[in-house]
């Protein structure tokens, strides 16, 4: 297993390789960053290959390698920090992706597309498939080196017209990249810049995304529309008291500048397939959204908690009001729309104050205590079975 790992991972470097030469024969001053030598100043993370210099790039490539699915998403949320980063690089540069095997969800690829000036899967034509096998092939028939060896073994293939599908590849680069580049950049990304550059660069934008998928829609569309909300919903008081947004005599209008930017940004029209991507990959963010979104319901939760404190400490009343909860009998306006187990959450929150931090005391800790260890998926817990 460990052996077919370390071969799955030299096969990157003929496949960077064929990437390298072909941004080469189309432009000067190009790096392959195989020794993160050529990382611009302000990335966290290296990019692949480079065109321009270190520090003020024209051109940035991002070459990915597919994978498992569960790969591709995680993949997908570390190259959102490259790209956000590089629109912060003076310029800014033009961003590049090509995906060389593997395949990812179709909610992924639009994403990739709006994100990138650029993006290129050759598995979606022939002779990107082509392409992907001749260098397969290669890697299998030489020997396991280094990048320098990889970049040798592919010259001398191409010499001998043994890799297929390259003039495609090149002249896609010769067509697509030339254009992009003598093009100037378009004007969203370079207020991106203005609005977010010198505070939180690396995560404004993933800060502005969380904000967005907590807020209820009503909200939503007042930011869009710019039009201030007359109906100040307790689900989402949230939002006045975190200073997202303020009462004004015509409403409530947004004040947040994060999320002020990015309803402008050239991303936000696939903003609903990225709210389902995070659905799908991060199902803790509907936690975070829901914990937000109860904030309102507090004072009344811990004053029935008090007002009820004998029941509750009493084994046999503490569950017969955990399943007066799904039965409906403890319920009252305050709290008959509350998403998942009120009292539940309550009382894990107290002890985690209790305990010392928000990591303290879980599902996990709760379903250790009870001798479960069957029924805990990513944070739902079914009670009603336990008790």
């Amino acid at each position: 297993m460990a052996r077919r790992h370390v071969r799955s991972k030299s096969l990157w470097k003929f496949q960077e390789a064929v990437v390298y030469l072909a941004v080469a024969e189309v432009f000067d001053d190009v790096s392959w960053n195989v020794d993160r030598r050529h990382t611009p100043a302000g990335m966290s993370i290296d990019p692949d290959i480079l065109v321009g210099p270190t520090d003020a790039p024209t051109l940035l490539c991002f070459v990915t390698h597919g994978g498992a699915s569960m790969a591709g998403q995680k993949k997908f949320w570390r190259t959102m920090t490259e790209i956000f980063e590089a629109r912060m690089l003076p310029g800014p540069p033009v961003l590049f992706s090509v995906q060389c095997s593997g395949s990812l969800k179709h909610k992924l690829d639009r994403a990739y597309s709006a994100l990138f000036d650029s993006f290129l899967r050759w598995q979606d034509v022939n002779e990107g498939q082509a392409l992907a096998r001749s260098l397969e092939q290669l890697f299998h028939a030489t020997p396991v080196g280094t990048a320098l060896e990889a970049l040798e073994h592919v010259e001398r293939a191409l010499c001998d017209g043994l890799i297929d599908g390259w003039e495609w590849f090149l002249t896609f680069c010769k067509t697509e990249l030339v254009a992009l580049t003598s093009s100037p950049q378009t004007a969203p990304w370079l207020r991106e810049r203005e609005a977010f550059g010198g505070v939180a660069k690396t995560t404004a934008f993933r800060r502005a995304l969380c904000k967005w998928y907590a807020l209820p829609q009503v909200a939503r569309d007042s930011i869009v529309s710019k039009v201030p909300v007359q109906e100040e919903a307790a689900s989402w008081q949230f939002a006045l008291e975190l200073g997202w947004f303020r009462r004004t005599l015509r409403g409530a209008r947004c004040v947040d500048e994060q999320l002020l930017a990015f309803v402008q940004e050239d991303i936000f029209v696939e903003v609903d397939e990225l709210v389902e991507l995070i659905d799908e990959t991060l199902p803790l963010f509907s936690e975070y959204a829901r914990s937000l979104r109860e904030l309102y319901r507090l004072d009344w939760v811990y004053e029935w908690i008090l007002t009820h404190w004998d029941r509750l400490t009493d084994s046999t009343g503490m569950k017969g009001a955990l399943r007066d909860v799904f039965d409906g009998l403890s319920y009252t306006e305050e709290v008959v729309d509350s998403e998942g187990h009120w009292l539940l959450s309550a009382m894990m929150q107290l002890r985690r104050v209790e305990e010392g931090g928000q990591d303290a005391y879980g599902y996990s800790a709760l379903a250790r205590e009870l001798g479960e260890e069957e029924g805990i998926s990513r944070g739902y817990i079914d009670i009603a079975d336990m008790i």
